[in-house]
């Protein structure tokens, strides 16, 4: 990792991570945005006796959060969760995202909508002024899921599958397959998106907006605090 970013993600995700307080119950996501927001956090309950308890997005996730000594909750309590954290491949000044760089966008869409207040994670040279014509994670059921990607081709996208280093077909925690998907025609994500999600066998994708509320954004001379106002509460818009 290029050290200016591992800067900018660590001023973010301390600045992130001072919005906890105690008896607080977390949504956390996963990959290397939330790992830096448990680091912070482990380091407050080290420091300050900070205690809180999370429900984790990913496997890799939980046992980070364990390992901070935060309490885990479990699969049956992600519901009415204070405050969540989570990474962004791509994101606008209005909190349009692309994620699913680590494939665990279904959970994570699960843990944001829980979610009172739901925090983004990220370094400046992720903003984007436009998303459009962006590569777009797209989760599939693993049954037929060659056929699935035929059917996201046959609709104008073209649909390469992720793998693993050793050529093999990369699974999510939960046993899906994930397809990035390109676009030709550089259309808006919002449409790529309504487009992949009626598609049989189409379990998510990648692009989530109108859930957001805040977003840090660090840069190694500082952090910028994106904040939305959302009328008549948290709507969580799926697609």
């Amino acid at each position: 990792m290029p050290p200016l970013q591992q800067i900018s993600r660590g001023l973010a995700s301390a600045a992130a991570a001072r919005e906890v307080r105690s008896g607080m119950r977390l949504g956390l996501g996963s990959g290397r945005a939330v790992a830096a927001v448990i680091a912070a956090l482990g380091r407050r309950i080290d420091l300050e006796g900070l205690v809180v308890s999370a429900v984790a997005a990913s496997r890799t996730s939980a046992r980070q959060a364990q390992a901070a000594g935060i309490s885990l909750l479990g699969e049956g309590d992600i519901e009415e969760l204070d405050l969540g954290f989570d990474g962004a491949d791509l994101l606008t000044e209005d909190l349009r995202l692309i994620k699913g760089g680590g494939g665990a966008l279904v959970r994570e869409r699960l843990v944001a909508v829980a979610c009172r207040r739901w925090v983004i994670v990220a370094e400046e040279d992720k903003l984007r002024q436009d998303l459009r014509g962006v590569s777009l994670p797209v989760a599939v059921v693993a049954f037929g899921h060659e056929a699935t990607a035929r059917r996201i081709e046959a609709a104008g996208l073209h649909a390469a599958v992720r793998r693993t280093a050793s050529g093999r077909v990369w699974r999510s925690d939960d046993g899906l397959v994930l397809y990035d998907c390109g676009d030709p025609s550089a259309r808006q994500p919002e449409e790529l998106a309504a487009t992949a999600a009626a598609l049989p066998g189409v379990v998510d994708t990648g692009y989530f907006a109108g859930m957001a509320d805040a977003a840090y954004v660090g840069s190694p001379q500082g952090v910028r605090r994106i904040s939305l106002r959302r009328a008549g509460g948290h709507a969580r818009s799926g697609q």
